[in-house]
């Protein structure tokens, strides 16, 4: 598992590279690879422009039946509160609709 930071656009290109290593040294193939590194990009662009920076976990997994993958997690310096004024909301609504969004992407993804 490693943390890595997101304060450049270097760190956005280190993540980058960290995520292929991984998929690569995991057997994802090199479609998957493409998919994972392209949304692990697009996350970390994200969290460095529009979040104001943050960090990015990149972490190996293995589930039940043995099949390994890489699990990206991303947090960004941006507050709810900050959010909200943006979108016109409430805090509290911008985590329900983080929420909602998740829950979407693991549907969407478990249909893979």
């Amino acid at each position: 598992m490693d943390e890595l930071p997101i304060r450049s656009g270097d760190d956005v290109v280190r993540v980058r590279q960290q995520v292929r290593t991984a998929a690569a040294e995991n057997g994802l193939s090199l479609v998957d690879q493409t998919k994972l590194v392209t949304a692990a990009s697009e996350l970390a662009r994200n969290t460095l422009v529009h979040g104001g920076g943050g960090t990015a976990l990149v972490e190996v997994v293995k589930s039940p039946n043995g099949r390994k993958g890489v699990k990206l997690h991303f947090t960004d310096e941006l507050p709810y509160q900050r959010i909200g004024a943006v979108l016109g909301v409430t805090p509290t609504r911008v985590c329900q609709l983080l929420w909602r969004a998740i829950d979407r992407l693991r549907v969407q993804l478990a249909r893979q």
